[in-house]
């Protein structure tokens, strides 16, 4: 009795398993968007880096280096940030991807914060393999996030 009940808890794991549905691009671009978010909630700056690509490169003068910088300073440096999401667009063509975000991130424990920014973020990202990997970025802080 007890074998027929391993077995059959190992077809089951295995049928559940190989039934499990393939992500779509755009599927998998979201959830990376989430766990990035994620991270940032945790302060993980190392985590997060691990979905900026080596050859990272944006418009303000930023490298993969210094845009680390950017994150442990703003991550790190600050009390209680908490990081919501708003209004993810992806656009993909071939290996490549367009993300537009709004992105509200604020500082504090109160339900009135100590400190607030709302920032649109436009991310092109290029795939590797298993994930997708931010190559560049653009943002506006000030932005509305409604």
């Amino acid at each position: 009795m007890k074998v027929r009940i391993f077995l059959f808890i190992i077809v089951v794991i295995c049928c559940s398993a190989c039934c499990k549905k393939e992500m779509s691009p755009e599927e998998r671009i979201r959830a990376q968007i989430e766990e990035i978010k994620e991270y940032a909630n945790k302060r993980q700056v190392g985590k997060i880096m691990e979905y900026i690509s080596p050859d990272y490169r944006d418009g303000y003068g930023n490298r993969r280096d210094s845009l680390k910088a950017i994150l442990i300073q703003n991550l790190m440096f600050r009390k209680n940030v908490r990081v919501f999401l708003k209004d993810v667009s992806v656009k993909i063509t071939d290996k490549n991807a367009d993300v537009q975000l709004s992105v509200f991130v604020k500082e504090g424990e109160g339900v009135i914060p100590d400190n607030a920014d709302a920032i649109k973020i436009e991310l092109r990202l290029v795939e590797t393999g298993d994930k997708f990997l931010i190559t560049s970025a653009q943002w506006k802080s000030g932005a509305s996030p409604f």
